[in-house]
């Protein structure tokens, strides 16, 4: 062995040691098992997915082949692409405005940053079904708060989750509650690495505080801003338990979402065949989004 790593030196190539070679090998031992295994869990449902969506399935029985019938009964039967749409557009509108500017606050306040910080964080911490249970116990007008408070006022308010007009603003008004966190991180972050010369040559320009923002700081973060944008669309794409809990995609299917009419067909009216094409209409958004989002990635780096 000494011989021939001797003979490769001498010859101009470069010599490998026997203990990291033989390191190589035993990590090459524990990462082809682990990873079959994880394109097995990753893959083999999603293909049994598509493989469902043509064909009659009635719970786990797998019946003949119907081609785009069970699309065409998804879409026939629901609102939920229209709902899915608007929750995710009043998510996404309100949520990163609302992150931005927290994480902009953030930057400016000096004392209390850490608590305040931690405090504005908690949201996106805490379980949907939580998230939704409090607020459901906040907005009803016999037993929370805030019907508590109108009361005071010689007035009453109707129960939003049960109302036509405002069970959706409420869905999204909850749903960017729990999603700004993430948005107010993110942006955070970006904003530490953008260089303090820049500012301080900004401000000797005579700019204002208004003008280094939009003119400035923003635009140098703008690909940070714009994968916060696609990672809170892909959440509330996908987000079906808050839907589920707070309102049960009432009244009369208000708020039923893409992701809830799934649930609902799959695990309610156990019409699988027609689960699995909303599924596959689902997975090909997030591939769309997940498509835009490494191409931000990509731009990054550059």
């Amino acid at each position: 062995m000494s011989g021939f790593l001797t003979a490769s030196v001498a010859q101009g190539a470069p010599a490998v040691p026997a203990q990291r070679r033989l390191r190589g090998r035993g990590t090459a031992v524990f990462f082809w098992p682990a990873f079959t295994l994880v394109m097995a869990v990753a893959t083999l449902p999603i293909l049994y997915a598509f493989y469902q969506s043509v064909h009659a399935s009635k719970f786990l029985n797998v019946g003949a082949f119907v081609g785009a019938a069970n699309f065409e009964r998804f879409f026939s039967r629901g609102t939920g692409l229209w709902n899915s749409i608007v929750f995710t557009i009043g998510s996404v509108g309100l949520a990163v405005p609302l992150g931005v500017a927290a994480a902009l606050a953030l930057t400016r306040i000096e004392r209390g940053r850490n608590f305040l910080r931690t405090l504005l964080i908690v949201p996106w911490l805490i379980s949907n079904v939580v998230v939704a249970q409090l607020w459901g116990w906040l907005m009803n007008p016999q037993l929370g708060p805030v019907g508590y408070a109108v009361q005071q006022f010689g007035s009453t308010m109707p129960n939003p989750v049960n109302s036509d007009f405002w069970s959706m603003p409420l869905l999204v008004l909850v749903h960017t509650w729990t999603a700004f966190p993430l948005v107010m991180v993110m942006t955070y972050a970006a904003l530490q690495t953008v260089p303090k010369e820049t500012l301080e040559a900004a401000t000797i320009d005579g700019a204002t505080t208004m003008q280094q923002i939009f003119l400035v700081m923003l635009p140098l973060i703008r690909n940070t801003i714009l994968i916060t944008v696609l990672l809170t669309t892909i959440n509330s794409l996908n987000n079906a338990t808050l839907v589920l809990v707070l309102t049960g995609g009432g009244p009369g299917g208000a708020t039923e979402t893409l992701a809830l009419q799934i649930f609902n067909e799959g695990l309610k009216f156990f019409r699988m065949g027609v689960a699995a094409a909303g599924s596959v209409v689902v997975f090909a958004l997030n591939v769309v989004f997940a498509a835009v989002y490494f191409k931000v990635l990509e731009e990054e780096r550059k």
